[in-house]
């Protein structure tokens, strides 16, 4: 198995490179994928077009060629491939969340696939055509009664009537098709009317069922570009190397545990940005608070000087003591407001520096959604290439069943067409045995006046 699909591998290896050294030559050049469009390759974590994307360049560029169309022009502004690639991108970047980084235009075996398909129908005349009278065919045929005529013994007991007729089937008309083809063509010659050839069953020697082989399972444009473009993304994470369903989802449940980590992470991390904007909120409500502060005891102090106390006497002593009093307030004043503008410029002080962890908090609250966004991004992307590969590996084992259903009704068909030809010969031999000598006179005269009934019986007796 492992061979056969390292077989499969290097023959799709080597096709593409034969496909790629046509395009290089035709277009002097890897011209045939422009700068930008090879950076939105990067963008999907590609390094290379698809094996599809470059299967039907070629086939774009065989089609320009035939109609003289200049292979430049393909990828102008006006271009079949610039459009359908812009209109793709454009309808990308409108389903983008908000503050995403844009999509890059990006050739797709798709794209690729519906741009052919369009210039075939622009220039027909250079479209592929194949005839009836092209298809080959065996020179010999192996004889198969298979065609046709499955349901008229499908639904019964085995048993032929004596009168019945095996007719010639009819050969399918042969169709072309891009779907996927499960089932190999087969030979469908007519059955032959002659009755001794329809007699010996030997001469019709039935199918090997082990010789019987399923074609390569192709999978669609869309599907292959899509596998082939995450398995050149994902390489990395283990997926590539995965040989059985079970791995590949441990790989699944890998890539889910880390997606947990990541929003654990962004959740500290807005937690750490809801604690320091709390923090600088409160320094700033702590220095406005200080500032008014300051300025209410500098406009107290300029309002309410130490006033002189009224006295009768008007002595030195009680001068001395209320200028004493005016001193010793302005003192304490000064020493408090000093105290105050201090505390206003620690609060400042501190609402800087919790300014700038908020900022740095807020960047690393970013960086964590963002690799929230692409563990996310990644386990859904590999949940949907695991459930593909699933529902081809599921269609591939429906196939297998659907050729074992093919083989017993073979089988039964030609049972049938061995008892319809047993039956055909007994037939023969009673008419043999009747028929003794040659007076063929005598016996028509002798049925004639007997009837036939009566005449088989006579003779049967």
């Amino acid at each position: 198995m492992q061979d056969d699909t390292l077989h499969r591998r290097s023959r799709r290896d080597t096709i593409k490179t034969q496909n790629t050294t046509w395009l290089n030559t035709h277009w002097n050049g890897p011209h045939w994928i422009p700068a930008d469009v090879r950076a939105g390759l990067n963008q999907v974590g590609m390094t290379d077009p698809g094996d599809n994307t470059i299967h039907f360049l070629r086939k774009i560029s065989e089609v320009a060629i035939s109609a003289q169309v200049p292979l430049q022009s393909l990828w102008s502004a006006t271009g079949p491939l610039r459009i359908a690639v812009d209109h793709a991108q454009a309808e990308k970047n409108a389903r983008l969340a908000p503050k995403r980084t844009p999509h890059l235009p990006h050739l797709t075996g798709k794209i690729a696939s519906e741009v052919y398909t369009t210039l075939l129908r622009e220039y027909p005349a250079v479209e592929p055509r194949v005839t009836l009278s092209a298809v080959a065919r065996s020179p010999s045929p192996e004889p198969s009664l298979f065609a046709n005529r499955i349901n008229d013994f499908a639904d019964s007991d085995d048993e032929s009537a004596p009168n019945s007729t095996i007719g010639p089937a009819q050969s399918p008309v042969p169709t072309l098709s891009s779907d996927a083809t499960f089932f190999t063509s087969r030979a469908t010659p007519e059955l032959p009317d002659d009755m001794d050839q329809l007699s010996n069953p030997e001469s019709h020697v039935a199918p090997d069922p082990k010789k019987r082989k399923l074609t390569t399972l192709n999978l669609s444009t869309e599907m292959s570009d899509k596998i082939e473009g995450r398995r050149h993304g994902y390489v990395q994470s283990g997926l590539a190397t995965a040989k059985s369903r079970e791995e590949m989802q441990e790989v699944h449940l890998q890539s889910s545990a880390q997606v947990q980590s990541a929003e654990s992470s962004k959740n500290d991390a807005e937690k750490e940005v809801a604690s320091f904007r709390a923090k600088v909120e409160a320094s700033m409500e702590m220095a406005t608070a200080a500032n008014l502060r300051v300025q209410e005891c500098v406009e107290r102090l300029n309002r309410n000087p130490a006033a002189r106390r009224d006295s009768a006497l008007g002595d030195m002593e009680t001068d001395n003591y209320a200028d004493m009093m005016d001193n010793e307030m302005f003192l304490s004043g000064r020493s408090y407001i000093k105290a105050l503008k201090d505390s206003t410029t620690l609060h400042v002080t501190s609402q800087k520096e919790y300014t700038n962890k908020l900022a740095a908090a807020q960047e690393k609250q970013k960086d964590t959604e963002n690799q929230v966004h692409a563990a996310q991004v990644k386990t859904d992307a590999l949940k949907t290439l695991i459930d593909e590969i699933t529902g081809i590996q599921d269609a591939t084992g429906e196939v297998a069943q659907a050729e074992e259903e093919v083989v017993r009704l073979e089988e039964k068909l030609r049972k049938a067409v061995e008892r319809a030809a047993e039956l055909r010969q007994t037939q023969r031999d009673k008419i043999s045995d009747m028929v003794k000598n040659d007076d063929w006179d005598a016996k028509a005269q002798n049925m004639e006046n007997l009837g036939w009934d009566k005449y088989v019986e006579v003779h049967d007796e």
